[in-house]
């Protein structure tokens, strides 16, 4: 059985959870850790951590080795409160444990506490975003990993890119 951890970020233990955040993102992108998560720019991941401007940020842990992280941001869009999950996620593939299958604890976890961060700050509804770039990742969460973790018919996928937050994205969209 796979020992599996999750360390949400709170007000209370920010530091704390910058602290294992750092090392996180240096195991699984190296020395150079990607302009998105740095501090480089504003909405680099660790400055939306310090500023305290994202809703949640989670680490999950498999065998106390990093799985992934991945967090929620609260968007308005066509003036709408839209919840946006998975944001700034990563994923340490040295780490993945392929017999855990499609369902992933990526999902089981993070998403689904997302989905109630989603509730419980009134979004109409939760996305999923990908850049062209991640059309394979979004087809594949599309067609096997969203279908096996939740009921199906739950999340309707855009059939081409769509502004979103400024920039074209394929969307994944749950109505709550």
């Amino acid at each position: 059985m796979d020992n599996i951890y999750l360390l949400t970020l709170s007000k209370d233990n920010k530091n704390y959870f910058l602290e294992k955040l750092i090392p996180a993102l240096h195991e699984c992108f190296g020395d150079f850790i990607p302009e998105n998560y740095s501090n480089v720019y504003d909405w680099s991941l660790l400055n939306l951590i310090k500023n305290e401007q994202i809703d949640t940020y989670q680490l999950l842990y498999v065998d106390d080795k990093i799985w992934t992280g991945t967090g929620g941001m609260i968007r308005e869009s066509n003036n709408e409160k839209i919840y946006q999950a998975a944001f700034r996620g990563f994923s340490c593939a040295k780490s993945i444990n392929k017999g855990l299958g499609v369902k992933t604890p990526t999902f089981v976890y993070c998403l689904t506490h997302q989905i109630e961060r989603a509730k419980l700050n009134k979004c109409s509804s939760i996305v999923l975003s990908f850049n062209d770039y991640n059309k394979r990742l979004f087809e594949i969460t599309k067609n096997y990993t969203l279908p096996k973790t939740f009921k199906s018919g739950l999340w309707i996928a855009s059939d081409k890119p769509i502004m979103f937050n400024g920039v074209e994205q394929w969307m994944l969209t749950m109505n709550l």
